[in-house]
């Protein structure tokens, strides 16, 4: 039991989260499913970069502000990954796994941003 929940209360609900959390996690450990998953939220990724960079591309006022937000959750999913809990580990937990692809998919989307506005 995570950490988060071993300091509530023994309540059915907290049973009933804590079970269906367990069952959804233990359902996305067959090899195809957790392939899928991060699959999707790569493209997630990608796409909310995209949408985001649209919608303040749109006024033009938000574009420093979005940018300073984006690069510190890159930073904040890069210290998570590789200096948060687990770090030493080699087999990572599905949440941080599907940051890093979400992750990955957003410096992608600005790659993609940034070659767009160069031609």
């Amino acid at each position: 039991m995570p950490q988060f929940f071993a300091d509530m209360q023994n309540t059915r609900l907290n049973q009933l989260v804590s079970a269906a959390g367990g069952a959804l996690l233990q359902w996305f450990q067959q090899p195809w499913r957790r392939l899928s998953l991060q699959i999707i939220c790569l493209l997630f990724g990608f796409w909310l970069i995209n949408a985001l960079s649209l919608a303040a591309g749109q006024s033009g006022v938000w574009d420093p502000s979005l940018a300073a937000i984006i690069t510190l959750s890159v930073e904040v999913c890069s210290w998570l990954y590789y200096r948060g809990p687990g770090a030493g580990q080699r087999d990572r937990s599905l949440p941080f796994l599907l940051l890093q692809n979400l992750k990955l998919g957003a410096i992608y989307a600005l790659a993609m941003e940034t070659l767009k506005i160069g031609s």
